[in-house]
């Protein structure tokens, strides 16, 4: 199971954050961003049951303000190589 996770994070706080993200051994991709979020992380869980406690636990981050999810349901067009 794949999801894109739309974080917004305390500004002076995303050091710890970031942080606390690349330690979980789930998350593939970290990437700051212009816009509504501050970073998109893109993670990759064995079940849904996994994902959904992987949300939970970036929504905990001290520092976290809000995630916006979005599960992959097909991927259409992959030209990573």
């Amino acid at each position: 199971v794949q999801a894109y996770v739309g974080i917004v994070t305390e500004p002076k706080k995303a050091r710890v954050v970031t942080q606390r993200l690349a330690r979980l051994p789930e998350l593939r991709q970290l990437c700051s961003v212009s816009g509504e979020f501050d970073y998109i992380a893109l993670l990759h869980a064995d079940t849904t049951a996994r994902l959904d406690v992987l949300l939970d636990e970036i929504g905990e981050i001290d520092g976290v303000i809000k995630t916006t999810s979005s599960v992959v349901l097909a991927l259409r067009v992959d030209r990573s190589g």
